[in-house]
């Protein structure tokens, strides 16, 4: 179990094959190294390029039998990176991953992993909300499982099925589809098939309001985790669990399951559970009646949220985590005016005001880049700024968006550049850039500002990033404050 030294006896092996171009022999030793990394590091990237290299090897010199077991572990790498990859919620990463070893598997024949292929494929789609597309690739894959009679792999996508389903609102045919595959783990004692086909019939119960029915299945699935040593679905069955105690009504040991789960999320780094864990633990504070905690629970949310959705490429998953961020910035607006309610001197409602200010902002910079590039979409860009998102390029531009006359936009400088006159506006006294000259108050301290209306511009002009925010000229009602038109 000394994998370095293992690799260390394979590199050596590589120097002396090469050195009397021994083809057939290196092709082997660079198969060897790829599955060092594949079954005991973990580096999937490594395995593929060494799997690269002895694939290009093996078929040069007509290598057959070796060029199979070779894209057989290359697709294995490929499968086991995308699983990484859709843990971390990279969904189009792990798609084009799954494409690569769908690929390789109808290379070799491999009908069986072929339908293992389409079955992941089509869960990722649904996961993404594409659930024509899942239905799809799940249809294909039952297929090549009924003519290959393959009951575990048909079991699999049962499953898969179900939750398709059950996301589609489809309740009672979905609970078809996890009973037949339950039926079809059962009979085969296959306790590994048996978890996640245990934990969706479970999330199904609770989806019915049958929360005592949830707890059963969910407890059944979190022993039998444990007792095989599944860290990844121990979590599951934790956050299950604590959703149930919570529709029960048993708050502490709901809380005590989202620790727990949080515990074991936070060693793995899945930024996707931990803003969920987060959320789901702010609802139990809040119904605790803790609202300052719950309020501090989705901040920490929205970091995390705002962290994935930076990184994502794909138009339908940046949207689903665009609404997921509102989602949570319109919780933590609403408990901090119940807070505000209950103690008016505390500043609760100009804390709420900054959340909407910066959710707006947010929305407004979505809108505003998908604006653009759908005006650009037939303009073909290269080079470093090929993967850069659109921003505002002309006034023109951002004064078309704004509705009517009553309504401005804002650019906030928030860099620590000095504007070109040398001298910052005051945040608090006001900004000379507003139309109205009349003060307003931000807590970011900005540098500088830029003021968009539908009819001319206003400018303090510097470099540096930017923050956007549209307002009304017509005066805002609060609902925290009637005194503070500003």
């Amino acid at each position: 179990e000394d994998f370095e030294k293992a690799l260390d006896y394979y590199q050596e092996a590589l120097r002396k094959r090469t050195g009397v171009d021994d083809r057939q022999l290196t092709g082997s030793t660079y198969n060897g190294i790829g599955s060092v990394y594949l079954s005991y590091k973990k580096d999937y990237a490594q395995a593929i390029q060494y799997y690269d290299r002895a694939e290009v090897l093996r078929e040069e010199i007509g290598d057959l039998a070796g060029l199979r077991a070779t894209r057989l572990y290359k697709a294995t790498a490929y499968m086991n990176s995308a699983d990484n990859l859709s843990n971390s919620a990279r969904y189009p990463e792990a798609l084009v991953h799954l494409e690569k070893a769908l690929d390789l598997n109808k290379k070799i024949n491999a009908n069986v992993r072929v339908g293992e292929t389409l079955n992941q494929i089509g869960l990722i789609y649904s996961r993404m909300g594409d659930f024509s597309t899942a239905v799809e690739k799940l249809s294909e894959a039952a297929e090549i499982m009924k003519d290959e009679e393959n009951e575990t792999g048909l079991a699999g996508v049962y499953n898969h099925f179900g939750i398709v389903l059950q996301a589609a609102g489809r309740i009672e045919r979905a609970l078809e589809y996890y009973r037949m595959a339950f039926e079809i783990y059962e009979v085969q004692n296959d306790p590994e098939g048996l978890l996640p086909v245990i934990s969706n019939m479970g999330t199904l119960f609770f989806d019915m309001k049958d929360f005592s029915r949830a707890e059963e299945f969910h407890l059944r699935g979190l022993k039998i985790s444990r007792e095989i040593g599944s860290g990844g679905s121990e979590v599951n069955y934790l956050l299950n669990l604590a959703n149930d105690y919570t529709a029960l009504e048993r708050l502490d040991e709901a809380m005590l399951n989202y620790r727990s789960a949080n515990e074991i999320v936070s060693r793995l780094n899945n930024p996707d559970l931990l803003w969920r864990i987060a959320v789901s633990m702010a609802e139990n504070y809040e119904q605790r009646g803790d609202l300052e905690n719950a309020v501090a629970l989705n901040d920490s949310a929205l970091n995390i949220i705002e962290g994935i959705r930076n990184s994502l490429q794909d138009k339908e998953l940046k949207a689903y985590y665009i609404a997921s961020y509102r989602s949570v910035f319109e919780d933590i607006i609403n408990l901090l005016g119940i807070l505000h309610g209950t103690d008016a001197e505390k500043g609760y409602d100009y804390l709420a005001f900054n959340y909407a200010e910066n959710c707006k902002s947010r929305v407004l910079l979505d809108l505003l880049a998908e604006s653009l590039s759908a005006g650009k979409s037939n303009v073909e860009i290269s080079g470093p700024d090929a993967s850069r998102p659109a921003i505002p390029v002309s006034a023109t531009e951002v004064q078309s968006l704004l509705p009517d006359e009553n309504s401005v936009i804002l650019e906030y400088s928030v860099g620590d550049t000095v504007p070109a006159s040398g001298r910052f506006p005051d945040p608090v006294s006001g900004f000379s850039g507003c139309p109205d000259g009349k003060p307003f108050r931000n807590r970011l301290k900005p540098s500088g500002l830029h003021c968009w209306t539908l009819n001319k511009v206003h400018s303090n002009f510097f470099q540096a990033p930017h923050l956007y925010c549209m307002m009304s000229l017509s005066g805002r009602q609060s609902r925290f404050s009637q005194n503070d038109p500003d």
